[in-house]
């Protein structure tokens, strides 16, 4: 899982001592003050704002829609490679995305004691990465002798998922003595950000048996990077109840639901494509070394699509930036790919309040 940035906790935290430090200080100054009729203070504290500071985890209902469909189709994938003679191994191991921490900072406008308005921001970040891969082992007898062949691969791919929502909130408030019980529903736009990294190896050696035994070795890698942006409108809301800690403070605990499908990805496409050849026999040894490497960029729509497997003779799914669309026989259901953040959750609150 993705490492939280410890600048976010720092701000939160400044915020946090920064507002405590005003409320005692406006608790000392009151100190001073003539008692107010109580009429007076029940308007007050009818009206005013609160800060509200959530922290949680969000555990998401579909593994992020194409992001889940890509792994079930790569596990399927290797799950049916298996069945095939001269695969002497074949994995997977990527494990669904379930859950992620989930943090808010919320503003609320109290109309009257049952009413606010609510403006926040957060911070969503996920993260999905898997390996797989397998090893082949082949022989058989030609015009110039026995021969085997060995092919080992193995894969490495990791997706991260950032979003930042400005959100708008209704809150409704049923205070009871030293307890409250709330609720909320809003919408909000959040700006996403996916980064992809994928990258293979491959070793692939031929050795031949004859007058002088002989081998070639061709080893292959391959890094691609990947960067697409889509911002989307979500809807949120929630239950929770808060026991007040002092006169202008409270604690939480609330259960949240998030919907948000970013769809239409738009971003850009880097590899590079490195091969090594290497010859050698058994009077010469290794006599023969020689590298390549290719580059390639480009920049278009994140797309989701199933890609043919002549081996196996199935078609299976695949997802990765693309100028234009995936076309040809190799090709089919060929779409945009959406990915979401669609969870329910649960988070722990400290709300402060400021009367006016």
């Amino acid at each position: 899982m993705k490492r939280e940035n410890p600048k976010r906790y720092a701000i939160l935290i400044i915020l946090a001592v920064g507002c405590l430090g005003l409320l005692i200080t406006r608790a000392e100054a009151g100190q001073a003050k003539p008692a107010q009729p109580k009429a007076a203070q029940a308007k007050a504290s009818e009206m005013g704002f609160s800060l509200k500071f959530s922290g949680g985890m969000g555990f998401f209902l579909d593994g992020g829609g194409d992001l889940e469909n890509l792994r079930l189709a790569r596990i399927m994938y290797y799950q049916d490679l298996k069945q095939d003679p001269g695969y002497t191994k074949a994995w997977t191991n990527w494990k669904k995305l379930s859950q992620a921490p989930d943090y808010e900072v919320d503003l609320l406008f109290h109309i009257n004691k049952n009413f606010a308005i609510g403006v926040g921001s957060g911070y969503l970040s996920v993260s999905s990465k898997g390996d797989y891969g397998y090893n082949w082992v082949g022989e058989g007898i030609s015009w110039f002798g026995p021969y085997t062949i060995e092919d080992n691969i193995s894969y490495r791919r990791e997706y991260k998922i950032t979003a930042t929502p400005i959100k708008l909130s209704l809150y409704v408030f049923f205070p009871s003595g030293a307890f409250n019980v709330y609720a909320y529903v809003g919408g909000g736009y959040y700006y996403g950000k996916l980064t992809h990294t994928f990258g293979w190896d491959d070793t692939y050696l031929v050795s031949t048996y004859s007058l002088f035994d002989e081998k070639d070795e061709i080893t292959e890698k391959d890094d691609v990077s990947e960067e697409a942006k889509k911002n989307a409108f979500g809807f949120h809301g929630g239950l929770g109840l808060e026991v007040k800690l002092m006169s202008h403070a409270a604690l939480g605990v609330e259960v949240f639901g998030r919907y948000v499908d970013f769809g239409g990805w738009r971003g850009s496409f880097k590899e590079t494509f490195t091969q090594r050849e290497r010859k050698w026999d058994q009077s010469a040894g290794w006599y023969y070394d020689e590298t390549t490497q290719e580059d390639l960029s480009e920049s278009g729509p994140l797309w989701y699509y199933e890609e043919y497997s002549s081996e196996l003779n199935k078609y299976y799914g695949q997802m990765f930036v693309w100028q234009t669309k995936p076309d040809g026989p190799d090709y089919q259901n060929v779409r945009e790919a959406k990915i979401n953040l669609n969870a329910w959750g649960v988070a722990v609150s400290l709300r402060i309040f400021f009367n006016f």
